[in-house]
């Protein structure tokens, strides 16, 4: 019965052209991707329920996500310095259009500690909201960032693979997966990064919470990332806000995509991935 079924639904393949059949195979791995990214989700759902369970019961920051702001509960300044959270401020900087900035310092880099609100050809606020700018900073294409943080004087720029590394070795120097391992140079999978982002940001690419918690607002390194979300250029459209804050880098992947690291509150996780370099996303610069 089973051979029978199986010639059954062969000679009916057989029946539509080639095109059709291409696309109804297209279609079938499509409905795949989409069936393994809800999975995936699951998993990382329930296992991050897990981790929040037991940071509260061993009294560790957590990020509460509550009516759609954040707060952080912070170890008292007794544990803090216990587990050496020393933040190292470094001196305030203004850009050229008036906005002062706190910075800090990390792996020997000056990095701003603010979210940068300098405007540019190619900044904008999420939803065009002035509050959300004061709030969150402007949101930038990639080629308005590198020119953004020229704002703030000779050697400000956006960060590099090395940057990246030097955080790693920082606050996650133990995770054995994969950090910045990614090959999307070639046409497929710029390809797949386009199609199936959800595969692309979720399964082949570094994850870590010890990065997320260390560079989250409240955090022991005094980043203070937000959740200030970000616009996607083919429907000028805001979103993610209060849930993702997605941050540019100067790493160039190709003519259609850059390298954003990304703090995900759901998932309570710090990961990257290729970004369409026409959407808009936060900035942090740093400088030698």
């Amino acid at each position: 019965m089973e051979k029978e079924g199986n010639a059954n639904i062969l000679k009916l393949f057989k029946r539509f052209s080639p095109g059709e059949r291409i696309a109804i195979l297209s279609l079938i791995v499509m409905i795949l991707a989409f069936v393994w990214g809800v999975m995936v989700d699951v998993y990382d759902r329930a296992g991050n329920t897990r981790e929040l369970q037991e940071d509260v019961a061993e009294n560790k920051q957590v990020s509460v996500f509550e009516n759609r702001e954040i707060q952080e509960e912070i170890l008292p300044l007794e544990d803090r310095r216990e587990n050496n959270w020393k933040i190292i401020s470094g001196e305030k900087v203004t850009d050229s259009n008036g906005n002062q900035y706190e910075t800090i310092i990390l792996a020997g880099k000056t990095w701003l500690a603010d979210n940068l609100r300098c405007p540019v050809l190619g900044s904008s606020c999420y939803n065009n909201d002035p509050n959300a700018c004061e709030k969150y900073g402007l949101l930038y294409t990639w080629e308005a960032a590198e020119e953004a943080c020229g704002c703030l004087g000779e050697g400000w720029r956006l960060p590099n693979r090395d940057d990246l590394l030097a955080i790693k070795e920082l606050y996650d120097s133990e995770n054995p997966n994969n950090y910045l391992d990614i090959d999307t140079s070639g046409f497929f999978s710029a390809l797949m990064s386009k199609i199936f982002p959800i595969l692309t940001s979720e399964i082949n690419d570094y994850k870590s919470r010890k990065i997320y918690r260390a560079l989250i607002k409240g955090g022991r390194s005094g980043f203070n990332a937000t959740f200030g979300g970000g616009t996607m250029y083919k429907d000028s459209i805001s979103t993610y806000l209060h849930e993702k804050g997605f941050y540019w880098t100067g790493i160039d992947v190709n003519e259609i995509f850059a390298i954003v690291y990304c703090f995900r509150r759901d998932n309570i996780t710090f990961f990257h991935f290729p970004f369409t370099k026409r959407n808009s996303s936060s900035v942090r610069c740093l400088r030698d």
